[in-house]
């Protein structure tokens, strides 16, 4: 995150709060621990309270559990492994159980193949280096009152392997858009950047 900005609570007591993320996407948000940086961005966001008591206890929600809320999804490829890695779900007042994985090769196709303790949060996808399709993931929480829905689906594209000669693209970018330079000179136009 970069600078905090802003809390605050709605009308029924959840609390809000208004930041500028510093860490988006999968090679920011899954990094180890002890990394240092981020991934420079500044995009705004608000993070909203799902669950459990509010600040106002007229509107705490009934005791009663539910079925857990959504976690959030982030996808990396990586030659034939998929890192696949989420957030902890809201469990709606009943441990989460445990955490069912899909995959698919088609939006909105995706099928399950894996299921994970309710305690793990991330999950290796061994593709194989030769499938360089996109693909297509998306996880569900589950705990004893059901499961949440699985609408947090994300795609993968095949940009490389670390290990290939080629490397691994990390950025990529349109060509003829260069800025500062000459128009003529092509070589000031980055249009990708790959490490190995």
């Amino acid at each position: 995150m970069l600078d905090f900005m802003d809390v605050q609570i709605d009308q029924q007591g959840r609390v809000l709060v208004g930041y500028s993320d510093g860490c988006v996407g999968a090679e920011c948000m899954q990094a180890p621990d002890d990394s240092v940086g981020n991934s420079y961005t500044a995009l705004a966001a608000i993070a909203r309270q799902s669950g459990g008591p509010r600040l106002l206890a007229a509107f705490d929600p009934p005791a009663t559990p539910t079925t857990p809320g959504l976690p959030k999804l982030t996808a990396l490829r990586n030659g034939g492994i998929v890192h696949l890695a989420w957030s902890e779900a809201d469990n709606g007042g009943s441990p989460i159980t445990s955490y069912t994985l899909l995959a698919g090769t088609a939006p909105g196709n995706a099928a399950p193949f894996a299921s994970v303790a309710g305690t793990q949060l991330k999950f290796d996808d061994q593709v194989g280096s030769s499938n360089t399709a996109p693909l297509y993931y998306s996880v569900i929480a589950n705990n004893a009152q059901g499961s949440s829905c699985g609408n947090n689906e994300v795609s993968v594209a095949y940009v490389g392997a670390s290990t290939d000669p080629n490397g691994y693209t990390v950025a990529a970018d349109p060509a003829g858009d260069q800025v500062g330079g000459p128009a003529a000179d092509k070589d000031l136009d980055v249009i990708s950047l790959a490490v190995s």
